[in-house]
């Protein structure tokens, strides 16, 4: 053995000390705890259920509550705050969890001839709560039976992969695996009972892709396992984080994402982005690091990954210092290794800035010898020798890992098993009235036919389904492709001159023959039980109603940084109408999937063909409805797939026209200017907010060349210059938003008039310690929340942000942020956690 691989251990060595793990429940009163003189102590403290952190004391005879309570006030101020006030604020906001579908969840343990720690780590999934569906343990590659042998005794499903490597272990277990989730622990970890409650509700986000969580020691007691937590542990958050890549590197979110003792997968992701990747992971060269490559690929495809806390794995650390030093040369030598990895073959220029913070870590604890924040931890110099070791070889050792696996064929990945069933939508719609569906065209000969290409797949019967489809002023051959197309419902074209979207609804709704009206365009393609779902809905309410489904884009191309972004802007919007409680506000109101019966449509009076652009009708639409009273109501199962042109080109387009029709909009309904883009923009000076200096004259040059500013565009996403990217197109999207409203108001003079004439919103002060749920009203102003705590103001922000969504979880995060940077601890204390440790104590 060598010197650095087993140090003498002199008095006074780092390598004589050990470690008292204390877990602490903050719900319960603080006991004194019995030291060991000079041993570091190490506190994991929880509170209802939630994990808020970890902290170091230095070890005596005995530790106080006093003194426990004082180190856990001082190391956990901001988690401790934060804590409290999301708390309070929910409680005051009225906030619901959200609730998934139940789902079954697979686990999959990989291993090889670890029997005794496996043993521990099957015990621990036997006594989850709730259980798995099933427990998958993937023997690897092994060399005897005792794996097999042990899982006889357990109610699992064992798997043998004879090829070695981690990854594919894992992907092996994908495989055979059965549910709807996939979740991943090692061998020498023990899950917490509660690893997977309410983890269905966490997957209502349709873009979270991966679920992560904390992993703590097991044990300190060994000098290595207690220099490994002190060194960093394994990647943990102190409160619930979510990573996603649009505007960020997909590299930098996955490298602080998780580690993968806890993940959790939908397992439609691995048909999205692929499984893990067979190069990389224990059992090859690369070593590690198999999880974060794959955390990066569910991020580069635009999906999320949420890191939460709550859920939690117990790691047994390495307890010598020989496998400390080899397990902290494998972490060096992986991290280095996917990020070349992901630099060679995508391009991510992102890598360089993961190899600088490595390089100055190691730096940082070569020259001052121990870390910083490792409180009585002293941590020898050999760990930060190991890691640059390891550095220093990845190179060699990602080109031997990709060597080694390219005679072995990869298992592939499942197929997406996602299915919708249509039985209780056809069986309901039975009794239902007929339905018109309007489809508004102009120009576009082919995407007509292919949405016909879909109405004609509706399970509703053709006695029961007419289609209007109005031309607003077509010039190609669109009139003659449908009179020559043989279709399966009564399909009747109208042609009217070109007038306008808002128009061309109006004239199919007065075109309707049946009671119900859907309104749709020529780019909508409709699922099949489409129809059908929207006349259930209504057959099934007291009164009538407008229905509004999800038609989330499908772009052609799905992959750049601009459909990626619109898609989840699209996909949040409708998480957000199908959330309990949801508040219903006017940009809600979207009407390429409307539904409404043709007496209630006649009493809101039609779209205002004022908006002739085919911009803000809907929003008007809304605005009118709410003022009535009119229930709106969402039906996931009327879904359809929006085929458009998600070009940088057009989507900047649309911008400017945004702005020109939110004049029109605003000059209508002024008490809806604080829910609009033109709230940001200040008075007279509206145009500094395209931002000041050189850099917005360049902008505005660019805004001004479509060819030349799409070519810088191109440029960034061409070397996933994601952050570049996405502050050159906001500065582009506010500069064509702008342009449209110079289009609305030309004259500086009609500018400082409209300006002049801007509603408000109005202010509602939030008692953070009253009780209930306050009175929220954000139909069509978002209120300028005024919170105070013991009657005293602590923080102002709007309850939503000018241009965005209504979003109750937005609103929480971003009034804990106001809150906890300006309150006084001790208030906060006083409102939930006692002035002190006396509450605490016996």
């Amino acid at each position: 053995m060598s010197r650095r691989a087993s140090p003498r251990r002199r008095p006074g060595s780092p390598w004589n000390q050990s470690g008292v793990l204390i877990h602490l429940d903050l719900d319960r009163p603080l006991e004194p705890i019995a030291g060991d003189h000079g041993r570091p102590v190490l506190l994991i403290v929880r509170s209802q259920g939630e994990m808020l952190g970890q902290v170091w004391l230095t070890g005596a005879e005995v530790i106080t509550p006093e003194q426990q309570w004082k180190a856990i006030a001082d190391g956990l101020h901001a988690e401790l705050v934060r804590a409290q006030v999301r708390r309070d604020v929910r409680r005051r906001l009225g906030w619901v969890p959200g609730t998934g579908a139940p789902s079954r969840i697979s686990v999959i343990v990989c291993t090889r001839e670890r029997p005794d720690a496996l043993a521990r780590c099957l015990d621990s999934l036997a006594a989850l709560q709730p259980a798995a569906h099933e427990v998958i343990v993937v023997d690897n590659a092994p060399a005897s039976e005792a794996t097999r042998v042990l899982c006889e005794r357990y109610d699992v499903r064992y798997v043998l992969e004879p090829i070695p490597g981690q990854s594919r272990a894992r992907n092996r277990g994908i495989a055979v695996s059965q549910g709807d989730l996939v979740a991943f622990t090692d061998d020498d970890c023990v899950a917490d009972p509660g690893w997977l409650a309410d983890v269905e509700s966490e997957f209502v986000d349709p873009l979270l892709m991966a679920l992560t969580g904390f992993v703590g020691p097991i044990s300190i007691t060994a000098p290595a396992q207690l220099h490994f937590e002190a060194h960093g542990g394994f990647e943990r958050h102190a409160e619930r984080r979510r990573f996603e890549a649009v505007g960020r590197s997909p590299v930098m979110a996955a490298a602080i994402a998780g580690a993968g003792a806890n993940m959790i997968f939908r397992r439609s992701v691995f048909a999205a982005v692929g499984t893990f990747a067979e190069h990389l992971g224990p059992g090859t060269p690369a070593r590690s690091s198999d999880d974060k490559e794959m955390f990066y690929r569910v991020l580069a495809g635009g999906y999320r990954i949420v890191h939460d806390p709550a859920r939690i794995i117990w790691h047994a650390h390495r307890d010598t210092p020989r496998m400390l030093a080899g397990i902290l040369r494998d972490y060096g030598t992986s991290e280095f290794a996917w990020t070349l990895d992901v630099l060679l073959a995508r391009r991510e220029l992102a890598a360089l800035h993961v190899w600088r913070w490595w390089l100055g870590h190691s730096a940082r604890e070569l020259r001052s010898g121990v870390r910083r924040d490792s409180g009585p931890v002293r941590l020898p110099r050999s760990l930060a020798w190991s890691e640059l070791r390891g550095m220093a070889n990845a190179p060699r050792a990602l080109a031997r890992s990709r060597a080694s696996r390219r005679s072995i064929t990869p298992i592939p990945a499942p197929p997406d098993q996602a299915t919708s069933s249509t039985s209780d939508v056809a069986v309901t719609a039975e009794a239902a009235p007929g339905v018109t569906l309007t489809i508004a065209s102009h120009n576009r000969t082919t995407a007509l036919r292919d949405t016909l290409a879909a109405v004609a797949a509706q399970t509703l019967e053709p006695d029961r389904l007419e289609v209007v489809v109005v031309l607003d002023g077509s010039t190609d051959d669109s009139a003659e492709m449908l009179a020559a197309t043989p279709f399966r419902y009564p399909l009747r074209t109208v042609w009217q001159p070109q007038a306008g979207l808002a128009r061309a609804r109006n004239r199919g709704a007065r075109e309707a023959r049946q009671p119900l009206i859907v309104f749709s365009d020529d780019d909508i393609h409709p699922h099949p039980d489409y129809a059908a779902a929207h006349v259930a809905r209504h057959a099934g309410l007291a009164r009538p109603s407008v229905v509004l489904g999800p038609y989330p884009p499908a772009p052609s191309d799905s992959t750049s940084f601009a459909a990626l972004s619109l898609r989840n802007w699209w996909l949040d919007h409708f998480r957000r109408l199908a959330a309990p409680g949801h508040r219903w506000t006017f940009m809600d109101v979207c009407d390429g999937n409307l539904s409404v019966t043709a007496g209630l449509w006649q009493e809101l009076g039609g779209l205002d063909e004022a908006f002739s652009g085919g911009r803000r009708q809907d929003y008007d639409l809304g605005i009118r409805m709410l003022e009535l009273g009119t229930p709106v109501v969402f039906e996931p199962d009327a879904s359809a797939d929006h085929h458009f042109d998600s070009s940088t080109a057009r989507l900047l387009s649309n911008a400017r026209q945004e702005g020109r029709w939110d004049v029109l909009l605003c000059r209508k309904h002024p008490e809806v200017w604080s829910r609009l883009p033109l709230a940001a923009f200040d008075g007279p000076q509206w145009r500094s907010r395209m931002g000041p200096g050189p850099r917005s004259r360049v902008v505005r040059r660019l805004a001004g060349h479509p060819a030349l500013s799409g070519a810088v565009l191109n440029a960034a996403e061409l070397v996933r210059m994601r952050e570049t990217w996405t502050a050159i197109y906001g500065r582009l999207w506010r500069a064509h938003y702008a342009a449209g409203v110079h289009d609305a108001l030309p004259s500086a003079s009609e500018r400082r008039e409209f300006f002049a004439a801007r509603g408000r919103a109005p202010s509602l002060d939030l008692g953070l310690d009253d009780p209930g749920p306050a009175d929220l009203d954000v139909a069509t102003t978002a209120p300028e929340l005024h919170l105070r705590l013991r009657g005293h103001p602590v923080a102002s922000l709007p309850a939503a942000l000018p241009g965005q969504q209504w979003d109750l979880d937005d609103l929480v995060e971003r009034a804990v942020d106001a809150v906890s940077a300006t309150a006084p601890v001790a208030a906060l204390w006083g409102g939930g956690w006692g002035d002190g440790p006396s509450d605490k104590c016996p």
